[in-house]
């Protein structure tokens, strides 16, 4: 006769064992990641899979949740956190939004992208395919899931479905360029632009 709580309870337990396996795995491939220079693609997709928006540009990240994101096409902009203060600064419009950093705007991108291993707790991690995917344990604006992918390089692709189940899709190409000078992870307004203070 076959013991169904037994069998439940060790295919939990394997099951259990195996997610803790994988967010040992992705702990480790992020730590292993001192700093991140990349040039980047990014595409908007709707529902169906067709392009809404496309830019490209270069990224910079470094622990503690240092981050540098410039858009240089089509439209050029730049996000600059120093893990306490985050500066947008959109070129065209010249203005500036001045916000603190948190761990619900570009918090968790930034601490990911930095190497940050704490940034998983509020996440359950799953591996599909050779993706990692991240998906929020509470209800999240920011996104339904995430899913990294890595190469020899280290990350290589950022994927994330929104609440209108819309993906952004990143493709990183690494670099040698400097990630750890400081200077990068900071912000000083050109003269003459509108500063909003949020």
């Amino acid at each position: 006769m076959i013991n169904y709580k037994a069998l439940l309870l060790s295919t939990c337990l394997v099951s259990m064992n195996s997610l803790a396996d994988v967010r040992e795995d992705l702990s480790a491939q992020l730590a292993a990641q001192d700093c991140l220079a990349a040039n980047f693609e990014q595409r908007l997709l709707d529902v169906d899979g067709q392009e809404l928006q496309h830019s490209s540009g270069s990224v910079r990240a470094a622990k503690p949740n240092s981050l540098r994101w410039a858009i240089n096409a089509p439209d050029v902009q730049l996000i600059v956190s120093d893990g306490e203060t985050l500066w947008r600064y959109e070129e065209d419009l010249e203005q500036l939004i001045v916000s603190p950093f948190d761990d619900e705007g570009a918090g968790l991108p930034s601490r990911l992208l930095s190497g940050d291993t704490q940034a998983l707790d509020a996440y359950t991690v799953e591996k599909i395919g050779d993706a990692y995917t991240l998906i929020p344990t509470q209800a999240s604006d920011l996104f339904q899931q995430l899913s990294l992918r890595f190469n020899v390089e280290g990350l290589a692709q950022v994927s994330m479905t929104d609440s209108f189940e819309q993906i952004t899709e990143i493709q990183l190409t690494a670099t040698d360029a400097d990630c750890n000078d400081p200077s990068l992870y900071q912000f000083e307004a050109p003269a003459g632009i509108d500063v909003i203070y949020e």
